[in-house]
Protein backbone atom coordinates (compact mmCIF):
# COMPACT_ATOMS: atom_id res chain seq x y z
CA UNK A 1 0.00 0.00 0.00
CA UNK A 2 1.29 3.51 -0.78
CA UNK A 3 2.34 5.48 2.24
CA UNK A 4 1.50 9.17 2.46
CA UNK A 5 3.87 11.88 1.39
CA UNK A 6 4.05 13.26 4.97
CA UNK A 7 5.05 9.89 6.45
CA UNK A 8 7.49 9.30 3.64
CA UNK A 9 9.15 12.67 4.27
CA UNK A 10 9.55 11.77 7.95
CA UNK A 11 11.12 8.43 7.08
CA UNK A 12 13.53 10.10 4.67
CA UNK A 13 14.44 12.77 7.22
CA UNK A 14 15.20 10.11 9.84
CA UNK A 15 17.36 8.23 7.39
CA UNK A 16 19.28 11.37 6.50
CA UNK A 17 19.92 12.16 10.15
CA UNK A 18 21.22 8.66 10.76
CA UNK A 19 23.60 9.06 7.84
CA UNK A 20 24.80 12.46 9.16
CA UNK A 21 23.50 14.23 6.08
CA UNK A 22 22.97 17.95 6.65
CA UNK A 23 19.36 18.35 7.70
CA UNK A 24 19.19 22.05 6.87
CA UNK A 25 18.45 21.36 3.20
CA UNK A 26 14.85 21.71 2.09
CA UNK A 27 15.40 19.40 -0.88
CA UNK A 28 14.03 15.87 -0.34
CA UNK A 29 15.78 14.39 -3.33
CA UNK A 30 18.99 12.67 -4.28
CA UNK A 31 21.87 14.33 -2.48
CA UNK A 32 25.43 13.26 -3.31
CA UNK A 33 27.49 11.46 -0.69
CA UNK A 34 31.23 10.92 -1.17
CA UNK A 35 33.49 7.96 -0.63
CA UNK A 36 37.30 7.90 -0.64
CA UNK A 37 38.93 6.63 -3.82
CA UNK A 38 42.10 4.55 -3.97
CA UNK A 39 44.04 7.54 -5.31
CA UNK A 40 43.06 9.76 -2.40
CA UNK A 41 40.31 11.57 -4.30
CA UNK A 42 36.61 11.30 -3.60
CA UNK A 43 34.01 9.72 -5.87
CA UNK A 44 30.40 10.87 -5.90
CA UNK A 45 27.77 8.31 -5.01
CA UNK A 46 24.30 9.32 -6.13
CA UNK A 47 21.45 8.37 -3.82
CA UNK A 48 18.52 6.88 -5.73
CA UNK A 49 14.91 7.88 -6.24
CA UNK A 50 13.71 9.12 -2.83
CA UNK A 51 10.05 8.09 -2.89
CA UNK A 52 10.17 4.31 -3.30
CA UNK A 53 9.90 3.58 0.43
CA UNK A 54 8.75 -0.04 0.84
CA UNK A 55 6.05 0.13 -1.86
CA UNK A 56 5.22 -3.25 -3.38
CA UNK A 57 2.64 -3.57 -6.16
CA UNK A 58 2.47 -7.35 -5.81
CA UNK A 59 3.29 -8.14 -9.44
CA UNK A 60 0.53 -5.92 -10.86
CA UNK A 61 0.62 -5.11 -14.58
CA UNK A 62 0.08 -1.52 -15.73
CA UNK A 63 -1.07 -0.84 -19.28
CA UNK A 64 -0.06 2.30 -21.15
CA UNK A 65 -1.04 3.46 -24.62
CA UNK A 66 1.53 5.21 -26.77
CA UNK A 67 2.23 6.09 -30.42
CA UNK A 68 4.25 3.84 -32.70
CA UNK A 69 7.81 3.10 -31.61
CA UNK A 70 9.52 5.13 -34.34
CA UNK A 71 6.89 7.79 -35.00
CA UNK A 72 8.48 10.19 -37.51
CA UNK A 73 11.84 8.50 -36.75
CA UNK A 74 11.75 9.67 -33.13
CA UNK A 75 12.44 7.67 -29.98
CA UNK A 76 8.92 6.96 -28.75
CA UNK A 77 9.36 3.48 -27.29
CA UNK A 78 9.17 3.75 -23.50
CA UNK A 79 9.43 -0.01 -22.94
CA UNK A 80 11.65 -1.66 -25.60
CA UNK A 81 11.28 -5.42 -25.87
CA UNK A 82 14.93 -6.23 -25.20
CA UNK A 83 18.52 -5.04 -25.22
CA UNK A 84 20.00 -4.80 -28.70
CA UNK A 85 23.46 -3.34 -28.24
CA UNK A 86 22.38 0.26 -28.94
CA UNK A 87 23.53 2.45 -26.05
CA UNK A 88 20.34 4.43 -25.52
CA UNK A 89 18.00 1.47 -26.06
CA UNK A 90 19.92 -0.62 -23.54
CA UNK A 91 19.97 2.22 -21.01
CA UNK A 92 16.17 2.44 -21.30
CA UNK A 93 15.77 -1.33 -20.89
CA UNK A 94 17.99 -1.30 -17.78
CA UNK A 95 16.05 1.68 -16.40
CA UNK A 96 12.73 -0.11 -16.82
CA UNK A 97 13.99 -3.27 -15.20
CA UNK A 98 15.22 -1.36 -12.14
CA UNK A 99 11.90 0.38 -11.58
CA UNK A 100 9.78 -2.73 -12.23
CA UNK A 101 11.94 -4.78 -9.87
CA UNK A 102 11.90 -2.11 -7.18
CA UNK A 103 8.10 -1.74 -7.28
CA UNK A 104 7.38 -5.39 -8.13
CA UNK A 105 5.23 -4.73 -11.19
CA UNK A 106 5.09 -5.18 -14.96
CA UNK A 107 4.25 -2.87 -17.86
CA UNK A 108 2.27 -3.60 -21.01
CA UNK A 109 2.80 -0.93 -23.68
CA UNK A 110 0.30 -0.68 -26.53
CA UNK A 111 1.56 1.14 -29.64
CA UNK A 112 -1.00 2.62 -32.03
CA UNK A 113 -0.96 4.88 -35.09
CA UNK A 114 -1.09 8.66 -35.08
CA UNK A 115 -4.75 8.83 -36.02
CA UNK A 116 -5.80 6.19 -33.50
CA UNK A 117 -4.37 7.19 -30.14
CA UNK A 118 -6.76 10.04 -29.33
CA UNK A 119 -9.74 8.05 -30.59
CA UNK A 120 -8.86 5.00 -28.48
CA UNK A 121 -8.38 7.08 -25.32
CA UNK A 122 -11.71 8.83 -25.94
CA UNK A 123 -13.55 5.55 -26.51
CA UNK A 124 -12.12 4.02 -23.36
CA UNK A 125 -13.03 6.96 -21.13
CA UNK A 126 -16.46 7.49 -22.67
CA UNK A 127 -17.33 3.83 -22.03
CA UNK A 128 -15.87 3.95 -18.53
CA UNK A 129 -13.47 1.17 -19.43
CA UNK A 130 -10.36 0.98 -17.24
CA UNK A 131 -8.03 -0.33 -19.96
CA UNK A 132 -5.23 2.26 -19.82
CA UNK A 133 -3.49 3.13 -16.58
CA UNK A 134 -1.52 5.89 -18.32
CA UNK A 135 -1.54 7.40 -21.78
CA UNK A 136 0.76 9.41 -24.02
CA UNK A 137 -1.55 11.42 -26.31
CA UNK A 138 -0.31 14.24 -28.50
CA UNK A 139 -0.08 17.53 -26.62
CA UNK A 140 -2.13 19.45 -29.18
CA UNK A 141 -4.94 16.89 -28.89
CA UNK A 142 -5.37 17.13 -25.12
CA UNK A 143 -7.61 20.22 -24.98
CA UNK A 144 -10.77 18.30 -25.83
CA UNK A 145 -9.93 15.55 -23.36
CA UNK A 146 -9.28 18.06 -20.59
CA UNK A 147 -12.55 19.86 -21.33
CA UNK A 148 -14.43 16.54 -21.26
CA UNK A 149 -12.75 15.36 -18.07
CA UNK A 150 -10.70 12.53 -19.60
CA UNK A 151 -7.53 13.22 -17.62
CA UNK A 152 -6.66 13.72 -13.96
CA UNK A 153 -5.10 16.98 -12.87
CA UNK A 154 -1.58 15.74 -12.11
CA UNK A 155 -1.22 18.21 -9.24
CA UNK A 156 -3.87 16.17 -7.40
CA UNK A 157 -1.85 12.94 -7.66
CA UNK A 158 0.40 12.90 -4.58
CA UNK A 159 2.86 10.45 -6.10
CA UNK A 160 3.56 12.64 -9.15
CA UNK A 161 6.08 15.13 -7.80
CA UNK A 162 5.78 17.87 -10.41
CA UNK A 163 7.91 20.19 -8.31
CA UNK A 164 10.93 17.96 -8.74
CA UNK A 165 13.46 18.51 -11.50
CA UNK A 166 12.81 15.22 -13.30
CA UNK A 167 9.50 16.57 -14.61
CA UNK A 168 10.45 19.08 -17.29
CA UNK A 169 9.98 22.43 -15.48
CA UNK A 170 10.17 24.43 -18.72
CA UNK A 171 7.22 22.65 -20.27
CA UNK A 172 5.27 22.66 -17.02
CA UNK A 173 5.70 26.40 -16.62
CA UNK A 174 4.72 27.01 -20.23
CA UNK A 175 1.60 24.82 -20.26
CA UNK A 176 0.15 25.15 -16.76
CA UNK A 177 -3.07 27.10 -16.35
CA UNK A 178 -3.82 28.65 -13.01
CA UNK A 179 -1.12 26.45 -11.53
CA UNK A 180 -2.77 23.26 -12.80
CA UNK A 181 -1.22 20.70 -15.15
CA UNK A 182 -3.13 17.89 -16.80
CA UNK A 183 -0.12 16.64 -18.73
CA UNK A 184 3.64 16.71 -18.33
CA UNK A 185 6.82 15.69 -20.10
CA UNK A 186 9.97 14.06 -18.80
CA UNK A 187 12.94 12.14 -20.15
CA UNK A 188 10.96 8.92 -19.61
CA UNK A 189 9.61 9.58 -23.13
CA UNK A 190 12.36 11.00 -25.36
CA UNK A 191 10.09 12.44 -28.03
CA UNK A 192 9.97 15.79 -26.22
CA UNK A 193 13.74 16.03 -26.76
CA UNK A 194 13.91 14.48 -30.23
CA UNK A 195 11.25 16.97 -31.34
CA UNK A 196 13.11 20.21 -30.47
CA UNK A 197 13.48 22.41 -33.56
CA UNK A 198 16.69 24.04 -34.79
CA UNK A 199 18.44 25.17 -37.97
CA UNK A 200 20.95 22.86 -39.66
CA UNK A 201 23.42 24.45 -42.06
CA UNK A 202 25.93 23.09 -44.56
CA UNK A 203 29.44 24.16 -43.54
CA UNK A 204 30.99 23.11 -46.86
CA UNK A 205 28.57 25.32 -48.79
CA UNK A 206 29.41 28.24 -46.50
CA UNK A 207 33.10 27.67 -47.22
CA UNK A 208 32.41 27.80 -50.96
CA UNK A 209 30.46 31.04 -50.49
CA UNK A 210 33.20 32.56 -48.27
CA UNK A 211 30.72 32.96 -45.41
CA UNK A 212 31.65 32.79 -41.74
CA UNK A 213 29.93 30.08 -39.74
CA UNK A 214 27.26 31.80 -37.59
CA UNK A 215 28.32 30.27 -34.26
CA UNK A 216 29.90 33.46 -32.91
CA UNK A 217 26.94 35.53 -34.04
CA UNK A 218 24.72 33.26 -31.95
CA UNK A 219 27.04 33.58 -28.95
CA UNK A 220 26.94 37.35 -29.23
CA UNK A 221 23.12 37.27 -29.21
CA UNK A 222 22.95 38.75 -32.72
CA UNK A 223 21.54 35.83 -34.70
CA UNK A 224 18.51 37.65 -36.10
CA UNK A 225 16.35 37.13 -39.18
CA UNK A 226 18.23 39.98 -40.86
CA UNK A 227 21.56 38.24 -40.19
CA UNK A 228 20.26 34.93 -41.46
CA UNK A 229 19.07 36.57 -44.68
CA UNK A 230 22.62 37.63 -45.47
CA UNK A 231 23.33 33.92 -45.78
CA UNK A 232 20.15 32.91 -47.60
CA UNK A 233 20.52 35.71 -50.15
CA UNK A 234 24.13 34.67 -50.82
CA UNK A 235 23.14 31.02 -51.26
CA UNK A 236 20.05 31.49 -53.47
CA UNK A 237 20.92 30.66 -57.09
CA UNK A 238 19.01 29.33 -60.08
CA UNK A 239 22.17 27.47 -61.03
CA UNK A 240 20.80 26.70 -64.49
CA UNK A 241 17.22 25.98 -63.41
CA UNK A 242 14.28 27.79 -64.98
CA UNK A 243 12.77 28.88 -61.67
CA UNK A 244 12.90 28.55 -57.89
CA UNK A 245 9.98 26.12 -57.89
CA UNK A 246 9.82 22.81 -56.03
CA UNK A 247 10.89 20.16 -58.53
CA UNK A 248 12.51 16.76 -58.24
CA UNK A 249 16.11 16.89 -59.40
CA UNK A 250 16.24 20.68 -59.66
CA UNK A 251 19.63 22.34 -59.94
CA UNK A 252 18.42 25.45 -58.11
CA UNK A 253 19.98 26.27 -54.76
CA UNK A 254 17.80 27.73 -51.98
CA UNK A 255 18.71 29.66 -48.89
CA UNK A 256 16.62 27.52 -46.55
CA UNK A 257 14.06 24.74 -46.73
CA UNK A 258 11.60 22.98 -44.47
CA UNK A 259 8.20 21.33 -44.65
CA UNK A 260 4.88 22.85 -43.55
CA UNK A 261 5.67 22.51 -39.85
CA UNK A 262 8.71 24.74 -40.18
CA UNK A 263 6.68 27.88 -40.78
CA UNK A 264 5.17 27.77 -37.30
CA UNK A 265 8.59 27.17 -35.75
CA UNK A 266 9.99 30.27 -37.45
CA UNK A 267 6.96 32.19 -36.19
CA UNK A 268 7.71 31.07 -32.65
CA UNK A 269 11.40 31.84 -33.08
CA UNK A 270 10.74 35.48 -33.97
CA UNK A 271 8.57 35.87 -30.88
CA UNK A 272 5.18 35.66 -32.56
CA UNK A 273 3.42 34.19 -29.53
CA UNK A 274 -0.33 33.87 -29.47
CA UNK A 275 -0.63 33.87 -25.69
CA UNK A 276 1.20 35.24 -22.69
CA UNK A 277 0.31 34.74 -19.01
CA UNK A 278 -0.82 37.10 -16.28
CA UNK A 279 0.32 37.12 -12.64
CA UNK A 280 -2.19 34.36 -11.81
CA UNK A 281 -0.79 32.00 -14.44
CA UNK A 282 -3.80 32.55 -16.66
CA UNK A 283 -3.61 32.86 -20.47
CA UNK A 284 -3.90 36.24 -22.16
CA UNK A 285 -4.35 36.60 -25.93
CA UNK A 286 -1.37 38.59 -27.21
CA UNK A 287 -1.33 38.09 -30.99
CA UNK A 288 -3.06 41.43 -31.57
CA UNK A 289 0.02 43.42 -30.54
CA UNK A 290 2.05 45.63 -32.88
CA UNK A 291 5.22 43.66 -32.11
CA UNK A 292 3.52 40.40 -33.12
CA UNK A 293 2.47 41.89 -36.47
CA UNK A 294 5.92 43.36 -37.12
CA UNK A 295 7.65 40.05 -36.39
CA UNK A 296 5.36 38.12 -38.74
CA UNK A 297 5.77 40.73 -41.48
CA UNK A 298 9.56 40.40 -41.27
CA UNK A 299 9.19 36.66 -41.62
CA UNK A 300 6.87 37.13 -44.60
CA UNK A 301 9.47 39.27 -46.35
CA UNK A 302 11.92 36.38 -46.01
CA UNK A 303 9.62 33.50 -46.96
CA UNK A 304 7.96 35.24 -49.91
CA UNK A 305 11.28 36.06 -51.62
CA UNK A 306 11.95 33.49 -54.39
CA UNK A 307 15.03 31.41 -53.69
CA UNK A 308 15.49 32.37 -50.05
CA UNK A 309 12.99 29.88 -48.65
CA UNK A 310 11.52 26.69 -50.09
CA UNK A 311 8.40 25.13 -48.59
CA UNK A 312 8.98 21.49 -49.42
CA UNK A 313 7.52 18.06 -48.59
CA UNK A 314 8.02 15.80 -45.60
CA UNK A 315 9.81 12.46 -45.55
CA UNK A 316 6.83 10.72 -47.20
CA UNK A 317 7.84 12.23 -50.57
CA UNK A 318 11.60 11.58 -50.91
CA UNK A 319 11.95 13.15 -54.38
CA UNK A 320 10.96 16.57 -53.06
CA UNK A 321 11.73 16.10 -49.37
CA UNK A 322 13.11 19.02 -47.37
CA UNK A 323 15.81 16.72 -45.98
CA UNK A 324 16.66 15.56 -49.50
CA UNK A 325 17.15 19.13 -50.72
CA UNK A 326 19.55 19.75 -47.84
CA UNK A 327 21.51 16.51 -48.25
CA UNK A 328 21.86 17.14 -51.99
CA UNK A 329 23.25 20.65 -51.38
CA UNK A 330 20.18 22.33 -52.86
CA UNK A 331 19.67 24.31 -49.64
CA UNK A 332 22.10 26.03 -47.27
CA UNK A 333 19.82 25.83 -44.20
CA UNK A 334 17.35 23.18 -43.07
CA UNK A 335 14.73 23.87 -40.39
CA UNK A 336 13.93 20.60 -38.64
CA UNK A 337 13.83 18.65 -35.39
CA UNK A 338 16.99 17.59 -33.53
CA UNK A 339 16.22 13.97 -34.45
CA UNK A 340 17.03 14.87 -38.06
CA UNK A 341 20.72 14.71 -37.13
CA UNK A 342 20.31 10.92 -37.20
CA UNK A 343 18.83 11.10 -40.71
CA UNK A 344 21.88 13.09 -41.83
CA UNK A 345 24.45 10.60 -40.56
CA UNK A 346 25.27 9.46 -44.11
CA UNK A 347 25.67 13.02 -45.41
CA UNK A 348 29.18 13.55 -46.79
CA UNK A 349 29.35 17.31 -46.19
CA UNK A 350 29.96 18.82 -42.78
CA UNK A 351 26.98 20.45 -41.10
CA UNK A 352 26.26 22.37 -37.93
CA UNK A 353 23.25 23.66 -36.02
CA UNK A 354 22.13 27.04 -34.67
CA UNK A 355 18.92 28.28 -33.02
CA UNK A 356 16.00 29.68 -34.97
CA UNK A 357 16.71 33.40 -35.53
CA UNK A 358 15.30 36.24 -33.45
CA UNK A 359 13.08 38.87 -35.05
CA UNK A 360 15.55 41.65 -34.23
CA UNK A 361 17.99 42.91 -31.62
CA UNK A 362 15.12 43.98 -29.35
CA UNK A 363 14.17 40.32 -28.80
CA UNK A 364 15.97 39.31 -25.62
CA UNK A 365 16.30 35.54 -26.07
CA UNK A 366 16.38 32.93 -28.78
CA UNK A 367 13.14 30.95 -28.78
CA UNK A 368 13.09 27.25 -29.53
CA UNK A 369 10.07 25.01 -29.41
CA UNK A 370 9.18 21.38 -30.04
CA UNK A 371 6.76 19.81 -32.45
CA UNK A 372 3.15 20.45 -31.46
CA UNK A 373 2.34 16.76 -31.64
CA UNK A 374 4.79 15.80 -28.90
CA UNK A 375 3.56 12.96 -26.68
CA UNK A 376 2.75 13.98 -23.10
CA UNK A 377 2.19 11.93 -19.95
CA UNK A 378 -1.43 11.73 -18.74
CA UNK A 379 -3.50 9.54 -16.43
CA UNK A 380 -7.04 8.77 -17.69
CA UNK A 381 -9.79 9.37 -15.14
CA UNK A 382 -11.01 5.78 -15.62
CA UNK A 383 -7.95 4.61 -13.65
CA UNK A 384 -9.31 3.95 -10.13
CA UNK A 385 -5.84 4.05 -8.52
CA UNK A 386 -3.91 6.83 -10.25
CA UNK A 387 -1.38 7.08 -7.42
CA UNK A 388 0.11 3.72 -8.39
CA UNK A 389 0.98 4.48 -11.99
CA UNK A 390 1.85 8.01 -10.89
CA UNK A 391 4.55 6.65 -8.59
CA UNK A 392 5.82 4.33 -11.30
CA UNK A 393 6.28 7.13 -13.84
CA UNK A 394 7.66 9.49 -11.22
CA UNK A 395 10.35 6.92 -10.47
CA UNK A 396 10.84 6.23 -14.17
CA UNK A 397 11.39 9.93 -14.81
CA UNK A 398 13.99 10.17 -12.03
CA UNK A 399 15.79 7.08 -13.34
CA UNK A 400 15.70 8.53 -16.86
CA UNK A 401 17.40 11.74 -15.78
CA UNK A 402 19.98 9.73 -13.87
CA UNK A 403 20.84 7.10 -16.49
CA UNK A 404 19.30 7.81 -19.92
CA UNK A 405 19.81 11.52 -20.58
CA UNK A 406 23.61 11.33 -20.61
CA UNK A 407 23.87 8.59 -23.27
CA UNK A 408 21.01 10.15 -25.22
CA UNK A 409 22.78 13.48 -25.61
CA UNK A 410 26.44 12.46 -25.47
CA UNK A 411 26.20 9.33 -27.62
CA UNK A 412 23.10 9.45 -29.80
CA UNK A 413 22.71 13.19 -30.44
CA UNK A 414 26.27 14.46 -30.09
CA UNK A 415 28.59 11.63 -31.13
CA UNK A 416 26.36 9.97 -33.72
CA UNK A 417 24.39 13.02 -34.81
CA UNK A 418 26.20 16.35 -34.44
CA UNK A 419 29.68 16.67 -35.86
CA UNK A 420 31.55 19.36 -33.94
CA UNK A 421 31.94 20.99 -30.54
CA UNK A 422 30.34 24.21 -31.74
CA UNK A 423 27.09 22.40 -32.59
CA UNK A 424 27.07 20.75 -29.18
CA UNK A 425 27.44 24.23 -27.65
CA UNK A 426 24.58 25.47 -29.84
CA UNK A 427 22.43 22.57 -28.66
CA UNK A 428 22.86 23.76 -25.08
CA UNK A 429 21.70 27.25 -26.08
CA UNK A 430 18.69 25.78 -27.89
CA UNK A 431 17.77 23.55 -24.94
CA UNK A 432 18.06 26.48 -22.52
CA UNK A 433 15.65 28.61 -24.57
CA UNK A 434 12.94 26.12 -25.47
CA UNK A 435 9.30 26.47 -24.55
CA UNK A 436 5.88 26.20 -26.16
CA UNK A 437 3.01 28.58 -26.87
CA UNK A 438 -0.16 27.97 -24.86
CA UNK A 439 -2.30 28.63 -27.90
CA UNK A 440 -0.54 25.83 -29.78
CA UNK A 441 -0.22 23.44 -26.84
CA UNK A 442 -4.01 23.46 -26.41
CA UNK A 443 -4.82 24.04 -30.11
CA UNK A 444 -6.76 27.22 -29.34
CA UNK A 445 -4.84 29.09 -32.03
CA UNK A 446 -4.40 26.24 -34.53
CA UNK A 447 -6.67 27.83 -37.15
CA UNK A 448 -4.99 31.20 -36.71
CA UNK A 449 -1.58 29.61 -37.03
CA UNK A 450 -2.73 27.91 -40.23
CA UNK A 451 -3.89 31.23 -41.66
CA UNK A 452 -0.62 32.95 -40.74
CA UNK A 453 1.43 30.06 -42.11
CA UNK A 454 -0.13 30.83 -45.49
CA UNK A 455 -0.01 34.60 -45.05
CA UNK A 456 3.80 34.64 -44.65
CA UNK A 457 4.19 33.51 -48.26
CA UNK A 458 2.35 36.60 -49.51
CA UNK A 459 4.25 39.65 -50.67
CA UNK A 460 1.48 41.81 -49.19
CA UNK A 461 0.51 40.12 -45.91
CA UNK A 462 -2.28 41.58 -43.81
CA UNK A 463 -1.36 40.27 -40.40
CA UNK A 464 -3.54 42.54 -38.24
CA UNK A 465 -6.66 41.73 -40.26
CA UNK A 466 -5.96 37.99 -40.14
CA UNK A 467 -5.49 38.05 -36.37
CA UNK A 468 -8.61 40.17 -35.84
CA UNK A 469 -10.73 37.76 -37.89
CA UNK A 470 -9.68 34.83 -35.70
CA UNK A 471 -9.50 36.44 -32.25
CA UNK A 472 -13.09 35.65 -31.21
CA UNK A 473 -12.79 31.97 -32.18
CA UNK A 474 -9.43 31.64 -30.42
CA UNK A 475 -10.79 33.11 -27.19
CA UNK A 476 -13.89 30.90 -27.39
CA UNK A 477 -11.71 27.80 -27.63
CA UNK A 478 -9.62 29.02 -24.72
CA UNK A 479 -12.67 29.72 -22.56
CA UNK A 480 -13.98 26.20 -23.14
CA UNK A 481 -10.78 24.79 -21.64
CA UNK A 482 -10.79 27.31 -18.80
CA UNK A 483 -14.36 26.46 -17.84
CA UNK A 484 -13.45 22.80 -17.59
CA UNK A 485 -10.41 23.54 -15.42
CA UNK A 486 -12.40 25.80 -13.11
Amino acid sequence: MLISKRILSAVLLGAMLCQLVACGSSEPVSEDTTTAGTDGTTAAEVVGYPYYSDTDFGGETFTIINVSKKFHSMLCDVFPDESNGETVNDAIVARNERVMEQLNCQIEEIHVGQSDINTMITQAVMSGDDVYDAAYPFMNQTATGIAEGYYYCLNDIDTVHLGESWWDPVMLKATSIGGKSYFATSSAHLMSLDGIWCLFFNEDMMDDLNLDYPYQTVRDGNWTLEEMRKYTKAAASLNGADSFSKEAGTSAVFGCTSFSGGTAKFLYGVGAQYFSKDKDDMPVFSADSERFANAVEKLASFMSTPGEYLLSDNETFPDTSYVGYFKNQNALFLAAEIKTAQTLRDMEQSFGIVPMPKADDEQENYMATCLTGVCVFTIPTTNPEPEKVGLFFDALSWESDATVLEPYFSVLVEQKGLRNEESIEMLEIIKANRSVDLGIAYSWASALEGRLSSEVFSTTPNIASTVASQKEAVNAAMNKTLEAIK
